[in-house]
């Protein structure tokens, strides 16, 4: 599989050596930097929930810790 890719553009395998960046479909989301998906968007992921269930995380536990680590960088910010 590499080597067909390989073939067809061997720069795009190389983008931070300043190579052009590789075609992007148009439906693919967040293909562009800067975008990033919601919080509910990756919880339903597939992959995520495998992880997640791998590692014994529960979605409750994740949110608390979001919601914590949200408050302490507000707190942070005010203080200074």
């Amino acid at each position: 599989m590499l080597e067909v890719l390989n073939q067809r553009s061997p720069q795009c395998l190389h983008p931070s050596k300043g190579a052009p960046r590789p075609y992007r479909f148009a439906r693919e989301m967040y293909a562009e930097g800067g975008v990033e998906p919601r919080l509910e968007e990756l919880l339903a992921d597939p992959l995520t929930e495998a992880l997640m269930r791998r590692d014994g995380v529960s979605v409750s536990s994740l949110r608390d810790l979001i919601s914590s680590t949200r408050k302490g960088l507000r707190e942070r910010e005010t203080a200074l």
